[in-house]
């Protein structure tokens, strides 16, 4: 299954400037014509999927050292969460985290793909096709 980007919605989330900045722009040139907006924690992110539950991100990029709720207390809470169509949102933690015990924690969590950061284009593309991503 090969997803339309054309009306598709990503979700960045990240609290670090640097990341943000540098992570849309690796996602804009591989995928030009997503539309992709950010939270700054777990909470902010909860929020906007409950407030866009009528039109929700297929991917949300998610890094698991954050302020406020965490990337695992964010899984956590999206597992929990009565949303239509969730099981179609692929959550990808990017993390700067190399731990093994992040990798695990997270699988234990439901979450199948685990990427260290930086994310690259390569990287985009390596995963594009068990994401059902279609990269440029």
């Amino acid at each position: 299954m090969t997803l339309d980007w054309m009306m598709s919605m990503i979700l960045l989330v990240d609290d670090s400037d640097t990341c943000i900045f540098l992570h849309r722009k690796i996602i804009k040139l591989a995928l030009p014509a997503a539309t992709i907006h950010t939270a700054r924690n777990g909470q902010e992110a909860l929020q906007f999927l409950l407030e866009h539950r009528d039109r929700l991100p297929k991917v949300v990029f998610l890094d698991l050292n954050m302020p406020v709720m965490n990337g695992f207390k964010f899984i956590e809470a999206f597992n929990a969460l009565d949303l239509p169509d969730k099981e179609k949102i692929t959550i990808v933690v990017i993390s700067s985290s190399e731990d093994s015990e992040d990798v695990r924690q997270s699988q234990e969590l439901g979450i199948e793909h685990y990427m260290v950061k930086p994310l690259t284009v390569a990287k985009l593309k390596a995963m594009a096709p068990v994401i059902h991503l279609t990269i440029r």
